[in-house]
C-alpha cells in the first residue's frame, strides 16, 4: 500500500460516501478514501476537469442518475491514486486492479458519461442496465474487463469509446442517434404481434358491432314469440302451432348468434390487449 506524506496529502481533497448534486473540478484532485455513491433517486452531475484518484478496494456505486460532463481538454477522470498522469505525487506505477471500478445499478436508467476516462480498476464499468449512454470516453487498462453490460463483456480499446444501447468504437464522435429498440420492443413490433393486434382489433370491433345488431333482432323475435304465445281469442284464430314453433326457432337462433358474435368480440379485444404484453 502506498501512503503519501502530509505535504503530499495536501495536494488532494479526500472524499467518501454520498456525492452532492454537483461535483466541480476544484483546484485539486479528489482522493477517494472510501466508496462513493450516487444515492437512489438522486441526480449527480460531475463537471468537466474533475479527477478522482481511488485508493485500494474503493469504487463508485451509481444507484441514481449520474451525468459526467467531460469535454475536450477537460475529461472527467476515474483512475488509480498511483496514476502519475493525474497524480504528480505518485512514485509507484499504476496497474490494473488498483481500485474496484464503477458499478451502475439497474435503477440508474439514464446515466450518461461523456468525455470520461476510466482506468486501472478491476472491472472498469459494470452496468446492470442497458439504458446508459457513453460518449467520447476512454475505458482501458482495467483488470477483469473494461465494460460489462448485464454480465456481457464488451470490448473497449484506447480509441474513443461510445455506447448507446449497442456498442460502437469510433475514432470520431458520431452525431447523436436515436436509441434503438431493445429486443423486447422489437418483439412488440414484430409481424406476428402486428397480425395478432390488428386481427384482434378487427374481430373485437366487428364482433361487438354484430352482437349489437343481432341483439335487436333477438329482441324483435322474442317479442314476436311473446305475442304469439298470448292465448287470447284473436291469436288462437290468427296463429297456429306451426307459427309458434317458427317464432321460437327464430328467437333461439338470434340468441345463439348474438352470443357467438359477442364472444368473438370479447376474444378479439382480449387478443388485442394481450398483443401489448409480448
Amino acid at each position: 500500500m502506498v501512503s503519501f506524506s502530509q505535504e503530499q496529502e495536501n495536494l488532494f481533497k479526500s472524499i467518501s460516501g454520498v456525492l452532492p448534486e454537483v461535483v466541480s473540478a476544484g483546484d485539486k484532485p479528489y482522493l477517494v478514501t472510501g466508496d462513493i455513491f450516487v444515492s437512489p433517486g438522486s441526480v449527480v452531475t460531475i463537471e468537466p476537469g474533475a479527477v478522482f484518484l481511488f485508493e485500494e478496494f474503493t469504487g463508485l456505486h451509481v444507484q441514481g442518475t449520474l451525468y459526467v460532463k467531460g469535454k475536450k481538454g477537460k475529461p472527467v477522470v476515474f483512475t488509480s491514486k498511483n496514476d502519475s498522469v493525474w497524480n504528480n505525487a505518485s512514485s509507484v506505477n499504476p496497474a490494473p486492479f488498483d481500485w474496484n471500478g464503477m458499478d451502475i445499478y439497474e435503477n440508474a436508467i439514464g446515466t450518461s458519461l461523456s468525455g470520461a476516462v476510466i482506468q486501472y480498476s478491476v472491472y472498469g464499468i459494470r452496468s446492470q442496465t442497458e439504458y446508459v449512454r457513453i460518449e467520447n470516453s476512454v475505458i482501458s487498462k482495467n483488470g477483469k474487463a473494461d465494460f460489462t453490460i448485464k454480465g456481457k463483456k464488451e470490448a473497449a480499446e484506447d480509441s474513443v469509446f461510445n455506447y448507446k444501447m449497442t456498442v460502437e468504437k469510433e475514432k470520431k464522435v458520431s452525431k447523436p442517434e436515436a436509441i434503438p429498440p431493445s429486443p423486447e420492443n422489437k418483439r412488440k413490433a414484430g409481424p406476428g404481434i402486428q397480425v395478432l393486434r390488428y386481427c384482434g382489433l378487427a374481430a373485437g370491433i366487428g364482433g361487438i358491432g354484430a352482437a349489437g345488431w343481432l341483439y335487436t333482432k333477438f329482441r324483435e323475435s322474442k317479442d314476436d314469440l311473446s305475442k304469439i304465445s298470448n292465448l287470447d281469442r284473436i291469436n288462437m284464430r290468427k296463429y297456429t302451432s306451426e307459427d309458434w314453433d317458427r317464432a321460437k326457432k327464430e328467437r333461439d337462433r338470434n340468441m345463439v348468434f348474438t352470443g357467438l358474435a359477442g364472444g368473438i368480440g370479447v376474444l378479439g379485444l382480449t387478443a388485442f390487449g394481450i398483443s401489448f404484453a409480448f
